[in-house]
């Protein structure tokens, strides 16, 4: 033959052979090697699909990462606590969810949750933890800090709003709003009264879905998504130690930690 064309390096079999290539498929299933044979060039999957892990890839190929699959929420290691608490936060870990409290304001990938009690408002780096939020993480915020959170996270310089309530520690739930949000269908409120805790109001901040409070101008609780993960601000007085804090208040948080 004349003028043939020699064949590219990766392999002996033509251009692309024994080279990493996209299959086209989903998830881990898109890694490939390419194949040259007879003039034709395929690329056969080389990754297949597996159990869902978590670990932020897609490891049953379905186009979701993380997912439920059948299994219960995907929930990784770490409880991670950026400032001090006065109450224990284990005590809002479900029972059956394992959980290692550490302290630290820098989250990785084995980060189930952050919380930031009104302590650490000032300890942790906004953009490293919008990054920990995007790729599938979870920050809770507490009483007095909801806005300074949310500028370091979001961006912005949006005032604190106005103080409402009496602290007895507890998620007000006097109005409650976005009432199909599966936050409630998750958890329909109980019959007991005695159900406040003091913070500001949040309805001035962009983009968030207000979910509880106490009116429908002055709410307590709500969520931002961000990439695959969620911030919860909850402007609450959930770290202190009064005894009026009830069992529903510590179901919400434990929730929060673990939905995005």
């Amino acid at each position: 033959t004349v003028d043939e064309a020699e064949p590219e390096a990766g392999g002996a079999g033509g251009p692309g052979d024994g080279l990493p290539c996209e299959t086209g498929e989903a998830g881990v299933c898109a890694q490939g090697i390419g194949v040259c044979e007879a003039g034709e060039f395929t690329c056969e999957q080389s990754v297949f699909p597996s159990d869902e892990q978590c670990d932020g890839l897609d490891n049953d190929c379905d186009g979701e990462d993380d997912e439920d699959d059948g299994q219960g929420e995907c929930v990784r290691d770490i409880l991670m606590v950026c400032g001090s608490s006065s109450r224990d936060v284990m005590t809002f870990v479900p029972a059956g969810v394992e959980l290692e409290r550490r302290d630290g304001c820098e989250p990785g990938a084995n980060v189930q949750a952050m919380l930031i009690p009104r302590s650490g408002a000032a300890q942790f780096n906004g953009p490293q933890v919008r990054d920990y939020i995007a790729d599938g993480g979870i920050v809770l915020t507490e009483y007095n800090i909801s806005h300074t959170v949310y500028n370091a996270i979001v961006g912005g310089n949006h005032p604190q709003g106005a103080r409402q309530g009496g602290c007895g520690d507890n998620i007000p739930l006097t109005w409650r709003g976005a009432l199909d949000d599966p936050f409630w269908i998750d958890n329909p409120p109980p019959a007991e009264e005695g159900r406040e805790g003091c913070g500001y109001a949040i309805n001035h901040l962009p983009d968030v879905t207000l979910l509880a409070g106490w009116s429908p101008n002055a709410a307590a609780v709500g969520y931002l998504e961000i990439g695959e993960g969620r911030l919860w601000l909850v402007d609450v007085d959930w770290q202190d130690q009064e005894a009026s804090q009830i069992e529903y208040t510590r179901q919400l948080m434990g929730y929060m930690m673990l939905n995005r």
